[in-house]
C-alpha cells in the first residue's frame, strides 16, 4: 500500500506541474488532496514513537480517503477497467469477510479480557456491592465502566488524570473525600499495577484488605502503619514570610491552594532562599512542600536551617523526594505530590530552605510551603 501510494503520489505531483505549467496558476484536484492525506498520514505514523498495533486508529485519515483513491484509479484505468474493476472487488470482498471474521471474535466471551484487556467485572461488582463500598478508584477504562455498569451505585475515578497529566478528572473529588473507597486495579493497565499499588502501601506504610476477584485485585479497609505527621500549621496573618526572589507573591506559598504557585521568576541558583519567621519558640517537627503539577521544576538538593533566635538548631541537606500519595478521609489520594521532611521535635523561631543543587534552567517552584508542629 505505501508503494502503490508512492507511485500515485509521483503521478499526481507530474499532474499538478503539469496543470501549472498549462493553466500558470496553482490548482488542486480531489484525487491530489486525497493522495497526499494517504501518504501524510501514512508517513507521520510511521515515523512516529507510539505507531504500534494498537495506535490504529491515527490511520483513520488514511483509511478515509481510500474510496476516493479507488474511484480515481478505476476511472483513469482505460482499457485495464476490467482488470482493475476485478481487483477492486476482490479487495471489497476480501475487507467484508476480515469484518465478518472480527465481528465474530468480539462475540468470544474470551475477548474483551485477552484482546481488549476489559475484563468481566461483574464479579467485582457484586463483591464491592457485598462490602457496600460506593466509591472506587481505577485506571481509566476500569473506572468508566464501573461508572457505568454500576448505574451510578458506584462511583470511580483515576487515582490521577493518566492520560493528559495535569488535567481536572471527573468524580475525582467525590471519590477523594469519601471515606468508603476500595481500589479495583489489573496487571492489563501501563499505570497503577496492583504490583506498583503494594510496593506504595509498603512506602507508606499503609495497609489493607486485599482478594483477588476474577482478573482484578480489590483493595479497601485501609490503614496507616506508621505514625502521621505531626499537625501542620502555616498562616502568614500569624508568621513572616520571605523569599529571596519574587518576595511579592510569596502570600501564594501559603494560601492554601495547589492550583497556584510561587515561583521564583528566575532560574534556578545555588543560594535562593525561603524563609518563615515565628514570634515565639514552637516545636517544630518538620516540613512539607507540595509542588502541584510543578513536581518537574524542583530543585533537585534543599538545605533545611532550623533556627531558635540567634541560634542555628538544625542543618540538614534535603534531597527531592514526592510521597506516593496522601493518606485522606481513611484511603490513599494520589495527585499534588508532596515532600515531607520530618525529624525529632526541636524549639525554634525560623525555618529556611536553600537552593543546595539547582536544576537549571527552569526557575524554582512551589505551590505550598507548611510547618509541622508537635502539639504539645
Amino acid at each position: 500500500l505505501a508503494g502503490a501510494l508512492l507511485i500515485l503520489m509521483a503521478l499526481r505531483i507530474g499532474s499538478l506541474v503539469q496543470r501549472c505549467r498549462q493553466t500558470r496558476r496553482l490548482t488542486f484536484e480531489l484525487a491530489d488532496v486525497m493522495t497526499a492525506i494517504a501518504f501524510l498520514t501514512l508517513l507521520t505514523f510511521a515515523l512516529s514513537k507510539r505507531a504500534d498495533s494498537q495506535s490504529y486508529r491515527y490511520l483513520i485519515p488514511a483509511v478515509w480517503t481510500i474510496p476516493f483513491l479507488f474511484n480515481h484509479l478505476f476511472n483513469r484505468a482505460g482499457r485495464l477497467k476490467i482488470p482493475v474493476g476485478a481487483m477492486l472487488i476482490l479487495l471489497a470482498t476480501w475487507n467484508l469477510l476480515g469484518s465478518y471474521g472480527v465481528m465474530k471474535q468480539w462475540r468470544e466471551p474470551e475477548f474483551g479480557r485477552i484482546k481488549a484487556s476489559q475484563a468481566d467485572l461483574n464479579p467485582v461488582l457484586d463483591r464491592l456491592q457485598e462490602l457496600e463500598i460506593s466509591h472506587g478508584v481505577a485506571s481509566y477504562g476500569t473506572a468508566y465502566r464501573l461508572n457505568f455498569m454500576s448505574g451510578g451505585d458506584v462511583i470511580a475515578a483515576q487515582p490521577l488524570n493518566e492520560r493528559f497529566p495535569g488535567w481536572p478528572l471527573p468524580y475525582k473529588v467525590a471519590v477523594d473525600a469519601s471515606t468508603n473507597v476500595a481500589y479495583v486495579l489489573t496487571d492489563t493497565v501501563r499505570f497503577l499495577k496492583p504490583t506498583i499499588f503494594d510496593r506504595h502501601l509498603r512506602t507508606e506504610g499503609v495497609s489493607s484488605q486485599r482478594e483477588v476477584v476474577g482478573d482484578y485485585v480489590l483493595y479497601w479497609n485501609f490503614v496507616q502503619t506508621q505514625s502521621p505527621p505531626a499537625t501542620h500549621i502555616f498562616s502568614t496573618a500569624e508568621y513572616e514570610l520571605r523569599t529571596s526572589h519574587n518576595n511579592e507573591d510569596a502570600h501564594k506559598l501559603a494560601n492554601g491552594s495547589v492550583s497556584d504557585r510561587w515561583m521564583s521568576n528566575a532560574p534556578q541558583e545555588e543560594g535562593m532562599w525561603m524563609e518563615v519567621n515565628i514570634p515565639s519558640p514552637i516545636l517544630i517537627s518538620g516540613t512539607r512542600m507540595s509542588y502541584g503539577i510543578y513536581s518537574h521544576d524542583a530543585a533537585p538538593q534543599l538545605y533545611l536551617i532550623v533556627k531558635n533566635g540567634d541560634q542555628t538548631v538544625l542543618e540538614q541537606t534535603l534531597d527531592f523526594y514526592l510521597e506516593k500519595f496522601r493518606f485522606s478521609n481513611g484511603h490513599p489520594v494520589y495527585g499534588h505530590p508532596r515532600q515531607v521532611v520530618t525529624f525529632p521535635p526541636i524549639l525554634g523561631t525560623s525555618v529556611r530552605l536553600e537552593v543546595a543543587k539547582a536544576r537549571k534552567p527552569f526557575a524554582w517552584s512551589i505551590c505550598e510551603w507548611e510547618i509541622l508542629r508537635q502539639e504539645p
